[in-house]
């Protein structure tokens, strides 16, 4: 008897949180889309330079009622919103460039995405800058999660645009390596690895830390080139 209360009470319990989540699932298409869209707006607006690129916000339900996801090969059961900064050729020539091929250094700048999960939960990732010659040891990185649309606020957002001009700026592939690009680096490390591991943040900075002092820091692929 003891057990089946046991059991009825975990039920009841998990039915909350069910509840709760397709509560949090639906709430996402009245608020989170139309929030992420208005903050981006005005933090471009407000705070980047004109010398900057401007942010681009698309967001996945949208784009699949204009029919860009027909020939998706796997299911997309959450909506998101990405938030891009476009791509830039790397203004370099090669030293020794392949025999009758002329090739230019493409580079995806940073870009952060917010997602919801089937169980309603919000999480936001960002993508380093990355291109053939420098790239990250992760394309993406877990930065926050939110429990619901509800816990969703405008500063978070912003937050979140901020930590994604930085790291386009300082860890971008003319820019990197340097001191403020491999601390943002170590940042995304221990925030993805806390969010996505359940680490404890004090260590995972420890091993960042001895990482680098003892010269294994391959954040960005760096490394001596080969000679013929």
């Amino acid at each position: 008897m003891l057990n089946r209360w046991r059991l009825e009470r975990a039920k009841r319990r998990a039915r909350k949180i069910i509840e709760s989540n397709r509560k949090a699932y639906s709430d996402w298409s009245c608020s989170v889309p139309e929030l992420v869209r208005s903050v981006t707006q005005k933090f471009a607006h407000d705070c980047v330079p004109n010398d900057l690129k401007a942010p681009i916000v698309s967001v996945v339900s949208e784009n699949v009622a204009k029919g860009l996801y027909q020939a998706q090969m796997e299911e997309i059961w959450g909506d998101s919103v990405q938030i891009d900064l476009g791509s830039e050729p790397v203004p370099r020539k090669a030293v020794v460039p392949v025999q009758g091929r002329s090739k230019a250094i493409a580079e995806k700048r940073a870009t952060a995405v917010i997602s919801q999960g089937v169980s309603g939960h919000i999480v936001a990732f960002l993508y380093p800058p990355s291109s053939d010659v420098s790239k990250p040891e992760k394309a993406a990185y877990l930065v926050r999660v939110w429990q619901s649309p509800q816990k969703l606020k405008k500063r978070h957002i912003t937050q979140l645009l901020m930590l994604m001009y930085k790291v386009d700026l300082f860890c971008c592939t003319e820019a990197f390596p340097n001191r403020v690009g491999e601390r943002l680096s170590g940042t995304l490390r221990v925030r993805d690895a806390v969010l996505s591991e359940g680490g404890s943040r004090i260590w995972i900075w420890i091993k960042y830390a001895y990482r680098v002092v003892a010269g294994g820091l391959r954040v960005y692929g760096i490394g001596a080139p080969r000679v013929p």
